[in-house]
This record gives C-alpha cells, structure tokens and sequence, in this order.
C-alpha cells in the first residue's frame, strides 16, 4: 500500500514536471543544464558584485546599509544570499539583527526539545531550511517568509502557554485584580 502510493505520487511528480516544462517552453529544465549548474546561475556574479560594493562603502553605508531594497536597484537583483542581503540592504546593524533572530531561533529550538519533543523534529526542520535556503536564496524578503514566521509565532506561542500552565499549576501564576 505505501509502495504503491509513493509509485503513484513519484509518477504524478514527473507527469507535472513534464507539463510545467512543456507550458514555460522548456524553461524548468534548462534550469538544471550544465552551463546553468556550472555558474551557480548567475550567483557568483551577483556575490561578486555585492562584495565589491559593500568593499567600496563610506564607514556609515557600512554600519548602517544602503535600505531595503537597495541590492535590486544597485546590481539589479537580490543577492540570493540573506546574509550577504543583510550586509548589503542593512549593513552591520542589520547583520548583527539578523545574526540575533537566528540565535534566538536556535534557543527556541533548545527549549522546545525539553519542553515538548514532539515539536523538536518540526523546529529543527524549519531551521535548517531557513538557513540553507538562506545561504542560496532568500527567506526573509520572499513569500516563503510568511509561512517561515507564522511557524516561528505558533511555536513561541506555544512555548508562552506551556510556561502560563505550569506556574499556573506550581502556584506562581497570579492575576492582578480589579478593584470594585
């Protein structure tokens, strides 16, 4: 039964991987040629040419970047790196940010193992796609990052109502009251 199911669904993939192909004139699979794989699509250029612009900045362009948005009007694309993004768009302070959102992340990760171990596979999954994907691509200025931090909330929500239950129950919990 899974054998068959996982037949079904690898034939499916192909089948779509054929029709999309078929429907962008051959575009998805020209994607994946030698010359496109060779160069990393493009992405050494544009890595390049965002280092040698953060090389080139004023002492404050580097501390504070150049503003969101400023790597597609510079070298006309993002720099399909979030930390190099980062630099760019938002220079050190933005760096040193974005560096603090991935420990605190990571410390999220480290409390959800002990807190409930079920969640500790999920987390350490989206964690590990935030940070390859970010090394290749991006997470943070994309669509993808919706999903990305509605995971992240409901994971520290869930963490927040762990923490209210158990000083509700070990008496540490107190509510202010209103007076009448």
């Amino acid at each position: 039964s899974t054998l068959k199911m996982i037949l079904v669904l690898g034939i499916a993939f192909v089948f779509a991987i054929i029709v999309i192909n078929h429907f962008t004139n051959g575009f998805l699979i020209a994607r994946f040629s030698a010359e496109q794989l060779e160069g990393g699509s493009g992405r050494i250029n544009i890595y390049t040419a965002a280092l040698e612009n953060i090389q080139n900045r004023g002492i404050v362009d580097l501390i504070l970047g150049l503003g969101s948005g400023s790597s597609s009007r510079i070298i006309g694309t993002g720099c399909h790196n979030e930390w190099l993004e980062f630099m760019f768009s938002f220079g050190i302070v933005g760096l040193a940010l974005y560096f603090r959102m991935i420990l605190t992340i990571l410390l999220t990760i480290q409390k959800m193992k002990y807190m409930n171990p079920d969640y500790y596979a999920p987390s350490v999954m989206m964690c590990m796609y935030m940070v390859v994907i970010g090394m290749i691509g991006g997470i943070y200025f994309v669509h993808s990052s919706f999903f990305v931090f509605s995971f992240w909330g409901g994971a520290k929500g869930y963490l927040a109502g762990q923490r209210y239950y158990e000083n509700r129950e070990e008496g540490l919990y107190c509510r202010v009251q209103r007076e009448k």
